[in-house]
């Protein structure tokens, strides 16, 4: 089962393979694709860390692949989306150097709008509803991962909040993402209710991934 921190531990294999991948992309080679893990260029820039991208260079990166129509909906050998490769987050030399939500988010909203401050937003080719090898939706992982921005960004794209999973729910497994509370849960609630949520499948299972964070922290 997948976990829903950050992509720890630091891993300098994985980093050298990402800037090998990008510098391709960005030397004609847009549609490169490694053979040996499957990353596209998209899966490459979420596994760049932090220290090595900061933010700016990051969505400087996001725009540069969007003009040069690299796959979106592209899954690795690993059954990963660069979506959901994007909210899991960028890894850090130091765990205090990582990415807030409100910072995932932003990359969000520049993956799924063609402009996210334009008025009249254009969506770009991708699908926010497509499924992982677990049958779950990036809109899983940004709730039960406590990151409401991402939950709500997703949703105002045109996210299924009443997506049923194929499997049973694993959100336990490899939960880490501390520290989280009520509170952090309670603004991923309502967006789903807003969104018009039944009380089944992401909502349920939103409500679970409360109650353990409480109990964790507790």
């Amino acid at each position: 089962y997948p976990s829903y921190g950050p992509q720890l531990p630091f891993n300098q294999k994985q980093q050298e393979r990402a800037w090998t991948i990008i510098g391709l992309a960005t030397s004609g080679q847009p549609l490169y694709v490694d053979p040996e893990t499957g990353d596209n260029p998209w899966h490459a820039l979420s596994r760049l860390s932090v220290d090595a991208l900061p933010r700016k260079g990051l969505l400087h990166k996001i725009q540069l692949f969007l003009s040069l129509d690299v796959d979106l909906n592209l899954p690795n050998k690993e059954g990963e989306y660069p979506l959901v490769a994007f909210i899991r987050g960028r890894p850090s030399l130091k765990p205090t150097d990582d990415e807030t939500g409100a910072q995932r988010s932003k990359y969000l909203e520049f993956l799924v709008w063609r402009d996210p401050r334009a008025r009249g937003r254009i969506p770009n080719p991708i699908n926010v509803n497509i499924r992982d090898r677990y049958d779950a939706s990036a809109l899983y992982y940004a709730a039960l991962s406590g990151q409401p921005e991402c939950v709500k960004s997703l949703i105002e794209r045109g996210a299924n909040v009443n997506a049923r999973l194929g499997k049973p729910p694993f959100f336990l497994s490899g939960f880490f993402f501390l520290p989280l509370n009520g509170v952090t849960f309670e603004m991923i609630l309502a967006c789903l209710w807003v969104g018009g949520a039944q009380p089944i499948s992401i909502l349920q299972a939103a409500y679970n991934a409360k109650d353990a964070a409480i109990a964790e922290n507790d």
